[in-house]
């Protein structure tokens, strides 16, 4: 039961296909970052359907390889970056790959991250302070988004999906076009990184 957060799969492999094991990988760790190395280009399109990071070519070149890898490693420690503060039981750290979404409930501000929710006394001033403004974006005075979980939104929510669980927030006139905005330059920024 090995979770890799950054893998290299060759598309041919004994006993297994590399987009079949591709998928196994995602599934213990939606966040894992996918290099497909092959030979036949034949399989370019199904790699793109499961969100493959890069698609190298045998042989494969030593620079490539290198800007590849670290590509993928600045993409994992900029969607893994964690997020440390004092809650109830003492120190937290919470993986901002993991969240959500945040959203006030009586004044303290609950996280719902991948694994449930966690209360938490921090405003959402210092949330948006110590969240990563290049992957979370403010859609409403009480909600605070992942853009990396977005899958749709309208002027009045946004909807989120993680493990095959969509959720939905609401989303205010005040905020709605800075947050088209910011998701359209998330989506930008992580197309241009994958090329």
């Amino acid at each position: 039961n090995l979770i890799f957060d950054i893998a290299f799969i060759d598309i041919e492999m004994t006993g297994m296909n590399g987009l079949v094991c591709a998928k196994h990988v995602q599934q213990r760790n939606e966040n894992a970052i996918i290099l497909i190395v092959t030979t036949y280009h034949q399989y370019l399109d199904d790699a793109m359907e499961i969100s493959v990071y890069r698609y190298l070519s045998k042989p494969i070149e030593k620079e490539r390889f290198i800007n590849s890898l670290t590509a993928a490693t600045n993409k994992y420690f900029q969607i893994a970056q964690p997020v440390v503060f004092k809650g109830e039981d003492g120190v937290i750290k919470v993986s901002s790959a993991d969240i959500l979404y945040l959203y006030i409930d009586n004044r303290n501000v609950t996280i719902c991250t991948r694994q449930g929710e966690i209360e938490t006394r921090k405003n959402m001033e210092w949330w948006k302070k110590n969240l990563n403004p290049q992957l979370f974006s403010q859609v409403h005075k009480s909600y605070i988004v992942n853009l990396r979980y977005v899958v749709g939104f309208d002027k009045s929510t946004v909807t989120l999906q993680s493990q095959g669980k969509k959720h939905k927030v609401f989303c205010s006139r005040r905020f709605y076009i800075n947050f088209k905005k910011e998701f359209y330059a998330y989506l930008n920024a992580t197309v241009s990184q994958e090329m």
